[in-house]
């Protein structure tokens, strides 16, 4: 878990160095490359970021910074539909949504590209229409935007995470659960516990 703290630096830095670590191990370290890991590390990451800077709604930073920035005909709306369709697919299905242009239109498949092709190309073959999205060079502007943001905060500099992005971070547990935990855990449902403990990676 991230620092216990509302101060944005250590928060800030400690999602640089995990997503850092977590694309790195998928991209580089590892004997076969992984796209699709690491694809969902960046887009997650590019939420977490936007939801930590309080700047942008949670596809912002995708949108602008990895989409726009790259092709200025896309507008912040089309970086959205991209960043739904690739968040979601990868995260439920583990593979991309399909892109439909219109009720009945056509389906535009997202390529997750290690290698082959550049950031946001047009690839035709007969009928099919997909549009390329480049791992590496989405990494390399997530952390060109981490750094540009940490560049602008320090520790003790008086700066705070935004409520929203503490407020993402509390799943409620369902009612029929509450007793289930109780038992487990020896807690009262809703009655603190006291100060959360600092959590850590292993």
């Amino acid at each position: 878990m991230m620092p216990p703290t509302d101060e944005l630096f250590p928060v800030l830095n400690q999602l640089r160095e995990w997503l850092d670590n977590d694309v790195s191990q998928l991209l580089r370290h590892s004997r076969t490359p992984a796209p699709y890991g690491a694809a969902l590390c960046i887009i997650v990451g590019c939420e977490a970021l936007s939801r930590l800077l309080k700047e942008d709604p949670p596809h912002g930073i995708f949108a602008r910074e990895l989409i726009q920035y790259h092709r200025k005909s896309f507008t912040l709306a089309m970086g959205k539909d991209i960043f739904q369709a690739l968040r979601n697919g990868l995260a439920h299905i583990y593979d991309t949504e399909l892109l439909r242009i219109g009720l009945g239109g056509p389906e535009v498949g997202l390529i997750v590209s290690w290698k082959d092709y550049s950031h946001l190309e047009l690839v035709r073959k007969g009928q099919w229409l997909g549009l390329v999205l480049h791992v590496p060079t989405m990494w390399e502007d997530l952390q060109r935007v981490m750094n540009s943001a940490l560049g602008k905060t320090k520790k003790g500099d008086g700066q705070l995470i935004s409520k929203n992005w503490k407020d993402s971070r509390v799943w409620e547990a369902s009612d029929l659960t509450l007793a289930g935990w109780a038992r487990e855990l020896g807690v009262a449902p809703g009655q603190p516990i006291g100060k959360r403990s600092q959590c850590r990676r292993p």
